[in-house]
């Protein structure tokens, strides 16, 4: 089955779960708004830790690209960083420090493992299915076909692709070039200049 490409700009049916948001461009730019505050709730994690957050699938806390690993002081207190790309690190278990001479150093760890629980189970909770559901779908109903999505807040409308149609939002079929070129526009927006309403979502 062929890739299919899809215009959504007609506000959601009375009913829908996403119908609160107004149209599908209005509820990714609550998506938005939910990541923005998510970077902004993981900061003290980075602030603490000494690294940047580093996120799975872009909603999930998966550890911290630490900074001057392995010089730092606190070094053997995480495993060592992942050999692929961002190269992120977790804090060791507690029971991986054997022995009595690192009684102290365990203690630490339990008290790092309880700051860093506090501060991500306060972050916000954003699902992976969030964005493919402003087209009615879930994550695992794209999962072998492929699917993208772009979003260009000057004409008020996002775009999907994928082998499957847009379920439960109305939906304009369009083609592959009109998807590229949208996806042209929306690269060069930065979707948090709209988040205010100072500039148009139309």
């Amino acid at each position: 089955m062929s890739k299919r490409y899809f215009k959504l700009d007609q506000p959601y049916p009375e009913g829908h779960e996403l119908a609160e948001h107004g149209t599908p461009i209005g509820a990714m730019l609550a998506h938005v708004k939910k990541r923005k505050e998510l970077s902004e709730a993981v900061k003290p994690l980075e602030d603490e830790f000494d690294g940047a957050v580093v996120f799975r699938e872009g909603v999930y806390v998966a550890g911290l690209k630490l900074n001057n690993y392995p010089s730092r002081e606190d070094a053997e207190l995480w495993r060592k960083p992942d050999r692929h790309y961002p190269h992120h690190s977790n804090l060791r278990t507690p029971s991986a420090l054997k022995g009595k001479a690192n009684a102290e150093n365990r203690e630490r760890l339990r008290e790092m493992h309880k700051r860093w629980d506090e501060i991500v189970n306060q972050c916000p909770k954003i699902s992976r299915d969030d964005q493919w559901l402003i087209a009615g779908h879930r994550q695992i109903d794209l999962m072998f076909g492929g699917a993208s999505m772009a979003a260009d807040y000057e004409a008020g409308a996002v775009y999907f692709a994928a082998h499957a149609e847009p379920k439960g939002v109305p939906f304009t079929e369009i083609t592959g070039g009109e998807f590229d070129a949208a996806v042209e526009r929306a690269n060069k927006q930065n979707a948090e200049d709209y988040l205010d309403g100072s500039r148009s979502a139309a």
